[in-house]
């Protein structure tokens, strides 16, 4: 049986504990990672080096330098399927030979761009789920965002969910309810990240006003005034929806931007 231990409010995985049928003892392994969360190597409680690699610009693995343990994280710290050879990103699979998803965004032709493009710069961009891109630093604000919300007493309850709000087509960053029960929708940006096209055009995002009053370590009151009413249609299937109620379900809701620096 194995555990896995990440960062608090995060997709970044720190450690392992392994611990074998039969035995009392745990074994556990650390990750090393690069800036984009991509296992460099793995030690032991030792601090011994018992898994390490070296990666092709697009995840692909030229050479396994040490392989005394299964470690199956790759690129971007996703899941590789040893039969397919592909990176599991949750909602899509990713080809490291070729830098792209091999199907196609749910979101379709919407966003504007290629739909199964991954990212414009591979060490500096990340996708945790298949559905949106985001820079490394970018995903620090979720991050920040997430902490800040449960320390103001939200519920978080999606991330990543296609919407339409006033015939615009957006992902948003969280979902949350307030302590009343009432939908809350969160835009994260991070240093000098604005709003999409898509965003600007739904009309309830006010980049001048965010909702957070400490943007640059977080830790701030989250102002629920600062936000826009409006009210927002889910556009996903599966998963990321479904805590919302599904594709179709409608909700008002207030509509928010967090920075951080």
């Amino acid at each position: 049986m194995t555990d896995l231990l990440y960062e608090p409010g995060s997709y970044a995985r720190l450690a392992c504990v392994d611990q074998k049928e039969g035995e009392t003892e745990n074994t556990v392994y650390y990750y090393h990672t690069d800036q984009i969360r991509t296992p460099l190597e793995m030690t032991d409680a030792e601090g011994r080096i018992v898994w390490q690699t070296k990666y092709a610009p697009w995840g692909m693995i030229k050479q396994l330098v040490v392989n005394e343990v299964e470690q199956n994280l790759r690129f971007q710290g996703k899941y590789f399927d040893v039969e397919t050879g592909l990176h599991y990103n949750t909602f899509r699979y990713y080809d490291p030979d070729i830098g792209r998803f091999i199907t196609q965004d749910p979101i379709g032709l919407s966003w504007g761009g290629i739909i199964f493009i991954c990212a414009p710069n591979p060490y500096g961009w990340v996708d945790p789920l298949g559905l949106c891109k985001s820079s490394s630093s970018g995903d620090k604000g979720v991050t920040k965002a997430r902490q800040d919300l449960e320390r103001n007493g939200y519920e978080l309850v999606s991330r990543e969910v296609t919407m339409k709000v006033n015939g615009s087509r957006v992902r948003a960053d969280i979902g949350a309810r307030d302590v009343h029960g009432n939908y809350h929708v969160f835009e994260v940006k991070h240093r000098s990240g604005g709003l999409t096209k898509n965003q600007k055009a739904a009309g309830v995002y006010d980049m001048a006003n965010p909702s957070n009053t400490t943007q640059h370590l977080g830790g701030g009151i989250i102002k629920p005034s600062k936000g826009t009413a409006g009210t927002f249609r889910v556009d996903t299937k599966g998963e990321p929806g479904e805590y919302l109620g599904g594709k179709g379900a409608v909700h008002d809701a207030t509509f928010h931007v967090l920075k951080y620096r």
